[in-house]
């Protein structure tokens, strides 16, 4: 495994890059006007990572690592994650995360990947992982680890959450992380599913918000 490719594993998956992530909390801010507490937004977390839109994405990418370059398969992935993706909201932010992902893999770091037409950022991203020859837990991890801190990081600006509570759950939740990293990884197609109605339901109903901070 060459070193670059790891550094530029670690760029694509950087909160810091301008694929568009700051700008959602996936639902999480409709929870806001229901007090939220900390120990609450960990249970939500959990959910999230064991049972929610992170698994459903885990084995999305994972399934992406594997396919890649075949765009036939790749393409029949985004549209199943397509009609995973029940929301709007949630649905739309994958797909554009995914957009930028895939312009700035091409202009910045000089790589083709696949031109889909449901190009989610799970996708795009197993996709990169295999052009750049990264293992596969080595790629879940990283995305996990990015997906949980944008969302905390969402956590800090619309809940009563400062941001050391926020490192302490993302700290926390590194087992449930791993555990189902290593679940998806044993049979990917078979973790392709999502099952945290709760969520999906603050998720449609963010857009409703008389004021919010992101767009999902």
């Amino acid at each position: 495994m060459d070193d670059v490719a790891v550094l530029r594993l670690l760029q694509v998956v950087d909160s810091q890059v301008p694929v568009g992530g700051f700008a959602h909390s996936y639902g999480l801010e409709a929870y806001g006007p229901l007090g939220v507490t900390p120990f609450g937004l960990s249970q939500l977390v959990d959910l999230h990572v064991s049972l929610g839109s992170l698994h459903l994405d885990l084995a999305a990418c994972a399934s992406a690592r594997l396919w890649a370059p075949d765009e036939a398969r790749l393409e029949a992935l985004g549209e199943e994650l397509t009609a995973w993706k029940a929301v709007r909201g949630p649905r739309e932010a994958s797909l554009q995360v995914g957009r930028r992902l895939t312009y700035l893999a091409q202009r910045a770091l000089g790589l083709c990947p696949p031109r889909l037409s449901h190009p989610h950022a799970a996708v795009v991203l197993g996709a990169l992982a295999a052009t750049l020859e990264i293992p596969p837990r080595m790629t879940l991890l990283a995305f996990a680890h990015a997906s949980l801190a944008g969302l905390l990081a969402a956590a800090t600006r619309c809940l009563r959450i400062g941001p050391l509570r926020a490192q302490t759950i993302l700290a926390d939740i590194h087992p449930s992380v791993v555990e189902t990293v290593e679940e998806v990884l044993r049979d990917p197609e078979a973790a392709l599913w999502a099952a945290t109605p709760g969520w999906d339901i603050r998720s449609h109903q963010q857009a409703f918000l008389t004021t919010r901070l992101f767009l999902s």
